[in-house]
């Protein structure tokens, strides 16, 4: 049995956090998949790398929405997999809210949802250091 990684319909996709540890091999594997992978990243080195292996580089902050959500009008799907920060909660929060708000004015009103999927990790918890 041979396996087909071709999808139906191939996705736009934007993975914050493509760089990363996990952001990485799932930008690589939806690549792989066959969809258009979009990629942030906070630097050009690391822009590099993504592009080698077929992830469209976006380098810029994650807090800094300006420099990524512009592209959610042509996204089917945001997959946030960003790291800790102080205030985890209104990062996630706040890229949530641009998503939408982008979606909302920027898509036609017949136009498919913008799909989110937020991964979370031990940071989700805060920065906890005492002894368990």
């Amino acid at each position: 049995m041979k396996f087909n990684s071709s999808p139906l319909i191939a996705m736009k996709v934007l993975v914050l956090g493509a760089s990363g540890f996990i952001g990485f091999p799932v930008a690589q594997a939806l690549v792989r998949a066959g969809h258009y992978v979009y990629g942030l990243t906070r630097s050009q080195e690391k822009a590099k790398k993504l592009a080698a292996e077929e992830i469209i580089p976006v380098v810029g902050e994650i807090s800094n929405t300006k420099d990524w959500v512009h592209l959610v009008s042509d996204i089917d799907l945001v997959i946030d997999i960003t790291g800790g920060s102080a205030d985890i909660k209104a990062l996630a929060l706040g890229n949530l809210e641009a998503v939408a708000s982008t979606a909302q004015a920027t898509r036609p009103s017949h136009a498919p949802k913008v799909n989110y999927i937020y991964t979370s990790g031990g940071w989700v918890h805060g920065d906890n250091r005492t002894d368990i």
